[in-house]
């Protein structure tokens, strides 16, 4: 016979076995029709010499394929053998054939590397910068402003003292 006791205990019954399917569903399932699960992106930072960068900034981006806007986001820094890592997890939304886009910065100048994501569970995505061009902030850059400076100066003086 039901009692009002034995209905709520399978009612709770019921709505436990919903919740833990629902759980199941979005776990093994990848959580809707448009996540492929989860995501790890890695790689290498390298310099303009190919050396490994320690402590660079790096910023994971998961783009989509159609409205080509960031659907996810995951920054990382890398460890002393320049490597760097992310994971997206079942919230984050992306599919397969969306740009992996992987920014990483150093000396104020950002460097951009994207690939197409695969439906496997991790992709590797280096980052090279490429040859340093002279900048004023470094010595070089410095000692050729002087020098372009001091020629230039130097001329003006004397082309005034001839007149």
């Amino acid at each position: 016979m039901l009692t009002p006791s034995r209905v709520r205990k399978l009612a709770s019954a019921a709505v436990s076995v919903c919740a833990l399917s629902v759980l199941f569903a979005v776990v093994f399932c990848g959580g809707s029709a448009s996540a492929s699960g989860f995501k790890v992106v890695q790689g290498h930072v390298y310099d303009e010499d190919g050396n490994l960068l320690t402590g660079i900034n790096v910023k994971v981006e998961m783009i989509n394929q159609t409205t080509h806007l960031p659907t996810a986001t995951d920054y990382s820094t890398t460890e002393s053998d320049g490597m760097y890592g992310v994971t997206f997890d079942l919230f984050s939304v992306w599919e397969t054939g969306d740009t992996i886009r992987v920014t990483a910065t150093y000396n104020s100048v950002d460097q951009v590397n994207e690939t197409t994501a695969n439906s496997g569970p991790s992709q590797v995505v280096d980052v090279h910068f490429p040859t340093a061009i002279p900048q004023f902030g470094s010595m070089l850059g410095f000692a050729v402003a002087a020098g372009v400076v001091c020629v230039v100066g130097i001329g003006f003086l004397t082309f005034s003292r001839k007149r």
